[in-house]
C-alpha cells in the first residue's frame, strides 16, 4: 500500500480491495444481480457483515460472505479512515455520510457502514455511522423492512 498511514490514497486502495473481495465471493454476487447492499458493524473489535443481493427480477436475497478475509479489509478501512479523520485528511473518492461532523473535527472510528455496489455502473458507494451502530442493523425481526429500505430505486 502506498500510504501506510491511511490517508486518502490508503482509503482509496482499501475501497478497491473491498470491491475485489466482494467480487471474489460468489455467495455475495448472485446470478442476475442488479445491486448489492452490505451492512457492516464493528462492536468491541468484532466485525459483522450481512446484506441483500437484489436481482434483476426484483428479489432481495439475504447474503453473508463466505470468505472471512473481507473482514480484514473492512477493519483496515475503518482504521485508515479514523487515522485520516484525526489528521484532517477528508479527501478521497469514498462517498461519506458525515452528518453532524464539523470539518476538521476529529471523529471516532465509524461503528457501522452501509456499502452499495451497482452492477450496471460498477460504482461502490459507502455511508458511515459514528454514533448509532444499530442504524442499519439487519435482524430477523426487521429483515423484510430492511430489504425494502435498502432496495435500489426504480
Amino acid at each position: 500500500m502506498d500510504d501506510p498511514q491511511g490517508g486518502a490514497a490508503g482509503r482509496d486502495e482499501l475501497i478497491h480491495d473491498l470491491a475485489d473481495a466482494i467480487a471474489g465471493d460468489a455467495t455475495l454476487l448472485l446470478k442476475d444481480w442488479k445491486q448489492l447492499v452490505l451492512v457492516s458493524q464493528i462492536e468491541d473489535g468484532a466485525p459483522d457483515l450481512t446484506g441483500f443481493c437484489y436481482t434483476g427480477d426484483g428479489r432481495a436475497i439475504l447474503v453473508t460472505p463466505s470468505d472471512f478475509a473481507i473482514f480484514d479489509v473492512i477493519e483496515a478501512l475503518r482504521d485508515a479512515m479514523a487515522r485520516a479523520d484525526a489528521d484532517g485528511d477528508t479527501t478521497g473518492s469514498v462517498e461519506e455520510d458525515t452528518k453532524g461532523d464539523a470539518k476538521g473535527e476529529s471523529k471516532w472510528p465509524w461503528r457501522a457502514a452501509l456499502f452499495r455496489l451497482d452492477h450496471e455502473t460498477g460504482q461502490l458507494t459507502a455511508e458511515f455511522e459514528y454514533d448509532r451502530p444499530e442504524r442499519w442493523l439487519v435482524t430477523p425481526a426487521n429483515v423484510k423492512e430492511r430489504a425494502r429500505e435498502f432496495a435500489p430505486a426504480g
